[in-house]
This record gives C-alpha cells, structure tokens and sequence, in this order.
C-alpha cells in the first residue's frame, strides 16, 4: 500500500477487502517458484515497475 501511494503521487487510493459479486471469477495467485525451477523462468518486469505502469493506466 505504501508503494502504490509512492508511486502514484498522492491520491487517494482504494484498498483492502471487497465483497466478491455473485458473477466474478474469484483471483488466483500463482506461484512462480516451480517455473523458476522447471523451466528457468525469470519475471521480465519489476514489482516497482509493473505496479507503476498498472498505475499509470487506471490515471
């Protein structure tokens, strides 16, 4: 949270637990660690620079 507050300048921005609606796809969250094993897979993109983008894009 204090990232996202960081790298957006200020603002207010909306966080913590929303109500899941009766349609949505509930998230999942992958686990990387046996690809990085596996396959070698190494993320192109840091968290920093990632979340920042995700940031730019709702602006």
């Amino acid at each position: 949270i204090e990232k996202v507050k960081k790298i957006s300048k200020g603002g207010y921005p909306q966080y913590g637990m929303f109500k899941q609606r009766k349609f949505e796809i509930p998230k999942l969250y992958p686990n990387v660690e046996k690809a990085k094993d596996k396959i070698n897979w190494k993320q192109k993109i840091s968290f920093e620079k990632g979340l920042r983008k995700t940031i730019d894009s709702y602006k």
